[in-house]
């Protein structure tokens, strides 16, 4: 009888080490489909990440053109201002001229 309890009790054991063991496996086996989605995640994310630093950085570039085509713009101005102040000191030269000699015509006339 006691041998009986024994091997009964051994059964026993046997078998919630099965059921352990099984169970183990069903906790690895979903371990390892979450490790696995956890890594599809993060290798989209590191996949948005380039991305939005290429994208960043064709902006940057795209903001150092326009400044550079500003700044052109901006000395291009410059120089046209200062061929408009130029211009019109000649005219006022050439005006100043013309008086002069219109008012020495004139004085030998009369």
């Amino acid at each position: 009888m006691i041998v009986k309890m024994i091997q009964n009790l051994e059964n026993k054991m046997e078998l919630q080490i099965n059921r352990l063991e099984t169970r183990n496996e069903k906790m690895q086996e979903m371990f390892n489909k979450d490790l696995e989605e956890i890594k599809k995640s993060q290798s989209i994310m590191n996949n948005a990440t380039t991305e939005s630093k290429r994208t960043l950085e064709g902006n940057n570039c795209r903001t150092a053109e326009a400044e550079e085509r500003i700044s052109e713009v901006k000395d291009r101005m410059v120089e046209i201002n200062e061929a408009g102040r130029k211009t019109e000191e000649r005219i006022k030269r050439n005006e100043d001229n013309f008086r002069d000699l219109c008012d020495n015509v004139k004085c030998p006339n009369t």
